[in-house]
């Protein structure tokens, strides 16, 4: 089945019908030979695409946009044809090597100048090795890590869930009387990532207006104790007619029957194992 084409040639553009299996290149597809002589160059199909700036092709200064396709990080593309193969490069890495007539060397990369990613001017390109282009990006600030020399932390992290302006919050939410659960629920994260950020594990580079002693009698003071406590089987009047009972002469095993609990559980009470807090 043949299909709708036009030519390439722009003084022709005359559209005719061809059979997919014989077009091997679709940006050089024409009605005749003689319009092949017209077919634009690699040359001629690259520097279309490229913005160069009113200074003329010989300004070392501006940088010159790529008008095409771009990757999300804003390098350009171009698809170019290498034994009958297609494959898409880098944009500025053909800039570079349009100008200079000579390919870069394989394992080099085309380095930025301008750290500008859609620049296709050879003035600003560079071919340079993996650790020229890793110290470039360190220094226009696009590579962040410990092994940069430069170390992320709190909301540059890409896994971070809390923002800089929530700690100082979370800080106080808890010294005013919430819990660790409540407030976890509150921002959408774990306790364990609550509980670091109050007691000064995790999130440090964020100064705090409250004190350590703060924190700590906030935590005591949450402390689950007692009748509080979602396990609790006894209550304070109970432990104190217990210790009563036990310096009156009762066997533990008797307690144990009389207040529903095992002879262990009424030894660590009568010997303040537990329920320290209760006199």
């Amino acid at each position: 089945m043949h299909i709708e084409c036009i030519c390439q040639n722009p003084d022709c553009r005359r559209v005719f019908f061809r059979n997919p299996s014989r077009i091997k290149d679709p940006l050089r597809v024409f009605c005749k030979r003689t319009c092949i002589r017209h077919a634009p160059s690699l040359s001629e199909r690259f520097w279309k695409n490229v913005a160069v700036c009113e200074h003329g092709t010989e300004c070392p200064y501006c940088c010159w946009e790529w008008l095409a396709g771009r990757r999300p990080e804003g390098y350009g593309l171009f698809n170019v044809c290498i034994n009958g193969k297609w494959k898409s490069d880098r944009a500025h890495r053909i800039a570079w090597q349009l100008w200079n007539k000579r390919l870069i060397p394989k394992g080099l990369f085309g380095c930025h100048y301008c750290s500008h990613p859609p620049c296709c001017n050879p003035f600003h390109i560079r071919p340079g090795t993996a650790k020229d282009n890793s110290q470039d990006a360190v220094k226009r600030g696009s590579l962040i890590g410990r092994y940069h020399g430069v170390q992320a932390r709190g909301e540059q992290l890409p896994q971070s869930k809390l923002k800089d302006s929530d700690i100082p919050l979370i800080r106080k939410m808890y010294v005013d009387g919430w819990k660790i659960k409540p407030i976890a629920e509150h921002f959408g994260v774990d306790k364990v990532a609550i509980y670091n950020v109050v007691h000064g594990k995790t999130w440090t580079h964020i100064p705090s207006t409250i004190s350590n002693i703060d924190i700590l009698m906030q935590t005591h003071a949450n402390k689950m104790r007692g009748i509080t406590h979602h396990n609790a089987k006894l209550t304070e009047s109970q432990v104190t007619s217990m210790r009563l009972l036990y310096d009156q002469g009762a066997r533990l095993c008797d307690l144990g029957r009389q207040f529903s609990i095992t002879p262990e559980h009424a030894g660590l009470v009568v010997r303040r194992r537990i329920w320290k807090h209760v006199p």
